[in-house]
């Protein structure tokens, strides 16, 4: 649910003309679920593009060793599971979703 928070307050964000910064100590799973979680849900991008643009914009604008964008199974699952949850939300829901206004599905703990 975190990443999906994430989300709705990029969400927000770019509703109200803001620029937005998504960050974590290494940038690669945490902060880019919640840039996909973004794309997935409220962009309407598919997990695998919102998965695979991440790892490409990721290793265009930096680079440093180590560096695996978007290589934790888990958080890409989530993603995964974020393209389903959108296609059985209706449109209205998904609008209060995106508001604020509906709070996560539990199942997306």
């Amino acid at each position: 649910q975190y990443i999906v928070r994430g989300a709705i307050c990029v969400a927000q964000a770019v509703d109200a003309g803001k620029r937005t910064l998504i960050h974590c100590e290494w940038g690669q799973n945490r902060s880019g679920s919640i840039c996909c979680a973004f794309a997935v849900l409220f962009a309407g991008w598919g997990a695998a593009d919102a998965i695979q643009y991440f790892r490409q914009r990721n290793r265009a604008d930096r680079s440093y060793f180590g560096q695996k964008p978007m290589h934790n199974e888990v958080f890409n699952d989530i993603i995964r599971s974020l393209e389903e949850y959108r296609r059985d939300l209706p449109p209205q829901q998904l609008s209060e979703l995106r508001q604020g206004v509906l709070e996560p599905a539990n199942s997306l703990s």
